[in-house]
């Protein structure tokens, strides 16, 4: 009896249940800013910085993921679609991982985030790769794997020199081979066959530079150096560089089919095969965005932004481009909020201990029956730091707003 409630106890730390209020309450998130995004099928998967939407290509509808769902609320890492499984997975900075199956509630796996020996600022996902039942997780500490069968981790590689810990920030697997890019400790690779990969002996530094992504391209394997400069890995295994570099540093690369597609802050670069460049976003209409992923499905190019939320641009018609963000307020830092029946003003302005404005340029954001209005700062006269807006109750589309001496 007592082994059976250690065991409990020991499956009650690596995962619970969180509970779904949406039929109780409604949730206002900013889904502004783009972490990451996954297409599963028809539908696009966008994470802003603690909620989800999903974009449906076809009905062109939007869903949310958010806490009023059961997600933790805390800032996200990387999200993951499980096609093989109907699982989404999303990594939280803070190491919480959730689960979030097709039906039921979210599932919430706290072993990196409850782990002594990882430091707090370690605990965050750089990227995951999916093999038969086991997801792997390219940390800040090294590689997890998490087995989706049995939806509990398996092993942990800390592939740094005399075993310590290493951020790892892409990983993939080509020729037999795991590639782990990492930025203080070049490309290590390892036989993926090899049941003894705990051993960091049998992790080998291929490479020294910084890697920011390595990435399984037209049956061979491809990475990018900090440097931006792409490589190719020849016979032994080592990159060589093919002649090109990136116009900024990557910050995602995905592919699709004969295509890869390299999403930096300031471009997002799609090459055939052969690394021919055959399509390129750097701005929009003549606005210039941070970007922060991309993914083509289709012909239709989906880009996420740092403040515009989601972008959809068309590889053979260029002009035909929009921007899709499911509704809320412009950001989540909310300072302020002012009520009427059916109404509500949001401000974003700030302070410090001793009153020093923030000097930030937000806006305000007004939620009616219809939906959420956003003003930039533009639209309110240019200014900054507004902490608070009084509201004339006879014409509620007449506002006074108050600003720091």
């Amino acid at each position: 009896m007592k082994r059976l409630l250690i065991l409990l106890l020991i499956l009650l730390t690596q995962w619970s249940a969180a509970q779904d209020f949406s039929n109780e309450w409604e949730a206002f998130f900013s889904y502004s800013n783009i972490i990451d995004l996954e297409q599963n099928g028809d539908l696009i998967y966008a994470a802003s910085e603690n909620s989800i939407f999903v974009y449906d290509t076809v009905l062109n509808s939007f869903e949310t993921i958010t806490t009023v769902n059961g997600l933790s609320g805390e800032s996200i890492s990387q999200i993951h679609y499980s096609e093989s499984k109907d699982l989404l997975i999303i990594a939280f900075n803070n190491g919480l991982i959730q689960v979030v199956p097709e039906t039921g509630d979210v599932i919430n796996v706290v072993a990196i985030r409850d782990k002594q020996t990882i430091s707090p600022t370690d605990k965050g996902v750089n990227e995951f790769l999916e093999r038969g039942d086991l997801l792997y997780l390219a940390t800040d500490f090294g590689i997890a794997i998490y087995n989706l069968e049995l939806l509990e981790f398996d092993d942990t590689y800390f592939i740094g020199d005399n075993g310590d810990q290493l951020s790892v920030n892409s990983i993939d697997v080509s020729g037999g081979f795991i590639y782990a890019a990492t930025s203080n400790g070049g490309m290590r690779r390892a036989s993926i066959s090899n049941p003894f990969l705990l051993d960091f002996m049998n992790w080998t530094q291929i490479n020294n530079d910084s890697w920011d992504e390595v990435t399984t391209f037209n049956s061979s394997i491809y990475a990018v150096t900090q440097g931006r400069f792409v490589g190719n890995a020849n016979g032994s295994g080592s990159f060589g560089g093919i002649g090109l570099q990136l116009p900024a540093r990557s910050k995602d690369a995905h592919v699709n089919q004969d295509l890869i597609t390299y999403a930096t802050s300031d471009f997002i670069l799609i090459y055939d095969t052969n690394f021919n460049e055959v399509f390129r976003v750097d701005d929009i209409n003549g606005e210039s965005f941070n970007y922060t992923s991309a993914i083509l499905f289709n012909d239709d190019l989906f880009i996420g932004t740092e403040t515009a939320g989601m972008l959809r641009v068309n590889i053979l018609n260029p002009i035909d481009n929009e921007f899709i963000i499911a509704d809320g307020p412009a950001f989540n830092s909310i300072f302020s909020v002012q009520t009427l029946p059916n109404e509500l003003w949001v401000t974003y302005g700030s302070h410090d201990v001793f009153y020093t404005p923030d000097n930030a340029v937000r806006g305000i954001s007004h939620l009616v029956e219809e939906g959420w209005i956003n003003f930039s700062s533009t639209e309110v006269s240019g200014l900054r730091s507004i902490p608070k807006v009084t509201i004339n109750p006879d014409n509620p589309q007449r506002f006074s707003h108050s600003l720091y001496e």
